[in-house]
């Protein structure tokens, strides 16, 4: 296994959850993000990987819904002493979701996540309270992950810079969403500015964030299942961001994608990081809808 891997454990409305791994000597440690899968379910994928629950040092969650922490968790967080950070916004929920208190570990702005990774936090608008998009440094590599945010803040577009993996949500096609039967409530919430990217939105963030980065691997996250497809994704992606081409992975909601190496010293294809701020910051010139796009 590589000095440092990223995979995704799950992702989608039934259940969210991601393992960052490292060596540290001749040990491997591991940190979870978001804990919306069963111990079981997350125990298996670990195994899958070579690594074992007793290498878990930590957990964080980006928030609180169901699908991104279950209270099945709470007997197995307090076997294992494993700290649980959450943003503190979101803790009297997080107690009030059975997160143990003995676990909890609240922060603000900035943490260190497994002994290993400086996190910065930057909040994005998400249903009442919000999640939690993170910046992790460490090892000399730089990962961000943003799920669950009904917009691109602007602190996350200026913080999320020098990125080697970028994890962001890309939930929905617009068309399909207004064609689905889905209640109109429902679409509100979702497509309102505070319930989930789509397609288009999460395009412009990556090419904003790729302008300034030089991205080893994209991983998008969170697709809906009734509005969204993995193909049609893909196919966006790699339209609007063709040097990422063979970079891009979809996670899946029953399947795990990676491990995902990063590895600054791997020999790999440039990513075009000299793209000019202006062509970073537009749209390609087919944007009206996902559906459009992959035609």
């Amino acid at each position: 296994m590589a000095a440092l891997i990223y995979a995704n454990l799950g992702s989608g409305s039934s259940g969210n959850g991601a393992v960052i791994a490292w060596s540290e000597g001749d040990r491997r440690r591991a940190v979870l993000v978001d804990l919306g899968l069963s111990p079981r379910r997350t125990r298996a994928g670990l195994a899958s990987l070579g690594l074992e629950p007793t290498q878990v040092a930590a957990a964080v969650l980006t928030h609180l819904d169901h699908d991104h922490y279950g209270a099945r968790w709470a007997r197995s967080l307090v076997a294992r002493g494993i700290p649980v950070h959450v943003h503190v916004r979101h803790r009297r929920e997080a107690l009030e979701r059975g997160v143990p208190e003995a676990c909890l570990a609240a922060f603000e702005d900035r943490f260190t996540l497994g002994g290993t990774f400086e996190v910065e936090a930057i909040l994005a608008d998400h249903d009442d309270v919000g999640s939690t998009a993170l910046r992790l440094d460490g090892l000399g590599r730089r990962i961000g992950l943003a799920t669950d945010l009904g917009r691109v803040p602007d602190r996350l577009l200026e913080r999320f810079v020098g990125l080697d993996l970028l994890g962001l949500e890309s939930n929905y096609c617009p068309r399909l969403q207004a064609s689905s039967d889905r209640p109109e409530f429902l679409k509100r919430r979702i497509t309102g500015g505070a319930g989930h990217l789509s397609n288009d939105e999460a395009l412009d963030a990556a090419l904003q964030i790729a302008a300034r980065s030089d991205l080893q691997h994209l991983v998008l996250l969170h697709l809906s299942r009734q509005c969204n497809r993995p193909d049609l994704v893909r196919t966006i992606f790699e339209r609007g961001l063709p040097e990422l081409a063979d970079r891009i992975a979809i996670a899946d909601p029953r399947e795990i994608v990676g491990p995902l190496d990063i590895d600054r010293g791997q020999a790999r294809v440039s990513t075009g990081s000299s793209r000019s701020g202006s062509e970073a910051g537009s749209r390609p010139a087919s944007a009206a809808s996902c559906i459009e796009r992959q035609r």
